[in-house]
């Protein structure tokens, strides 16, 4: 069951990164504690109420949509492939939900972003947008507030948590 926590307060220049050309991951567990994890395809970060959106497409995510439902945990992996900077977030209240109308312009303003950050690694466009694909009608969310923040960036610092 998801539980209530106090969200944390993400500074813009993560909010700005998060939603920017990024590499993100998402992982949950079942009642087992085995894991799952799903490639996300867009992100939206809002200042007023602390809330991270996460998009999916509901075929390639649908075990882990099946565990964040269940337990409301979610870890999610943010990572720059042009320069290895990686963020974590955690969170227990996590929920899914239907996609909505805007997701589609996120989805697509992430896709690019995602594809120009590969481009600099001489990754074509075309390879990058399978990964992104939605092999459904359309994408499915998971919200959620994090309540706890690390830096994963290869170095001295990987592993500290973020104020």
């Amino acid at each position: 069951m998801p539980s209530s926590t106090a969200a944390l307060s993400l500074s813009a220049e993560h909010r700005e990164f998060i939603q920017g050309g990024v590499s993100i991951t998402a992982g949950s567990v079942n009642a087992e504690r085995l894991p799952s994890m799903a490639r996300v395809i867009g992100c939206a970060a809002s200042e007023d109420d602390r809330q991270v959106r996460l998009l999916f497409c509901p075929v390639r995510a649908a075990g882990l949509l099946t565990d964040i439902a269940a337990s409301g945990r979610v870890a999610v992996t943010f990572s720059q492939p042009s320069n290895n900077r990686t963020l974590q977030l955690k969170g227990r209240d996590a929920r899914v939900e239907a996609g909505s109308a805007e997701d589609e312009a996120l989805r697509e303003r992430y896709a690019r972003a995602f594809v120009a950050d590969l481009a600099k690694l001489h990754f074509p466009e075309a390879l990058v947008r399978v990964l992104l694909q939605v092999l459904a009608e359309a994408p499915v969310a998971v919200v959620f507030h994090p309540d706890a923040a690390y830096s994963q960036t290869p170095g001295p610092g990987a592993g500290a948590r973020l104020p």
